[in-house]
This record gives structure tokens, sequence and C-alpha cells, in this order.
């Protein structure tokens, strides 16, 4: 009998601050923290707009080019990319994306959703983006 493999590494652009957050509280969906980092003015037909209840993740490029983001906008001094191992039964696509399915999302975009929070026990390295 094959196992089939439930997890999948993936990648979540922030910055120093909230991850020393998530190393007690886990990763919680932006409006458990009241708040999301894109500019609103770009927020043009509902792109950039999350879904709440969601933890948005990447490959690591696409998560690295997010906490940079997060650097060039003065959000923070310290952008960090933080390593999650996630089940792939929480997962779905980015609703920014056309794909109907995280694979797709993740293949195409670079991205995909997690459906709640990611527990710090899920969080397995974290890289420096300065």
């Amino acid at each position: 009998m094959v196992a089939l493999n439930k997890s999948i590494t993936l990648f979540h652009g922030t910055s120093k601050e909230n991850l020393e957050k998530a190393l007690v509280n886990g990763i919680l969906p932006w409006n458990e923290v009241g708040q999301h980092n894109w500019d609103t003015e770009q927020d043009l037909f509902g792109f950039y707009t999350p879904i709440p209840g969601n933890v948005y993740i990447a490959k690591f490029d696409r998560a690295k080019d997010y906490a940079l983001y997060l650097k060039e906008n003065g959000k923070t001094k310290q952008p960090v990319v933080i390593e999650v191992l996630v089940d792939k039964s929480n997962l779905v696509s980015d609703e920014d994306a056309k794909e109907d399915n995280w694979q797709d999302s993740l293949k195409v975009n670079g991205t995909c959703a997690h459906v709640g929070f990611i527990p710090a026990s899920k969080i397995m390295a974290v890289y420096n983006c300065a």
C-alpha cells in the first residue's frame, strides 16, 4: 500500500514583528488581527481583497516578494518568510486567481489560501529577506 502525502510545505511572507506573534499564537487569518497589508487604493474590483478566515501562503519566491513588498511600503524594516507544513485538505484557491482549485492556483499564480489559522507547531523554518 502506498501512503498518500497529506501535507505540503509552503511559505508565508510577513514581518519580523508578526513572526514573533506567530511563533506563539500561530499564523492567524488577516481578519483575526484586524487588517490586511495590501494598499487599499489598489483594491480595484475586489482584487487583493482577502477572504475572512484565510491565511495566504505561496511558493517561496512569491512569499518573499510579498515580504519585500511590506518593506518597500514602510510596513516593516525586517521582512521574513515563514516555512509551514500544512494539511492539503485545508487549502483552497487564492480568490484573486482564476483557477478553481488550490493545485492550479499554486501552479499558475504561486499562491493559494489556507482555511483557518496555521498552528505555531506547523512553522518549520524562518528566512530573513532583508
